[in-house]
């Protein structure tokens, strides 16, 4: 009986909720005005920064559609991030506000910049 119990609360478990690093308020602030900058930008055709200079000062980043933003991962496509030294095009990408990760997705192509 016990190890029927046992086997039942092991086989629940990942129906519990887990819990997610919770972000400050004062960071969740700044991400969603950060964020609204970035829909802004796209809808402009314009270039932008990822946040907290992600890439540095000198890399601009463009973006043809904002798919999504769940306060973790921010994710665009029709992105084109480019430096003084290397151009990287993306179907998708994926940016983790918490670490600063970049996942470029789908067809990914980086070119040097020929000077």
């Amino acid at each position: 009986m016990k190890l029927l119990t046992f086997a039942l609360l092991l086989a629940a478990l990942p129906l519990l909720p887990q819990e997610r690093p919770r972000v400050s308020l004062e960071r969740a602030f700044d991400q969603s005005l950060q964020a609204q900058q970035i829909a802004v930008a796209i809808r402009a055709n314009q270039p932008f920064e990822l946040p907290d200079m992600v890439l540095g000062t000198a890399a601009k980043v463009t973006a043809t559609q904002w798919i999504s933003d769940d306060g973790y991962v921010l994710k665009l496509s029709g992105v084109e991030i480019r430096t003084d030294k290397l151009i990287v095009q993306a179907d998708q990408l994926s940016f983790r506000w918490a670490t600063g990760e970049i996942e470029p997705s789908g067809n990914v192509r980086v070119k040097a910049v020929q000077k």
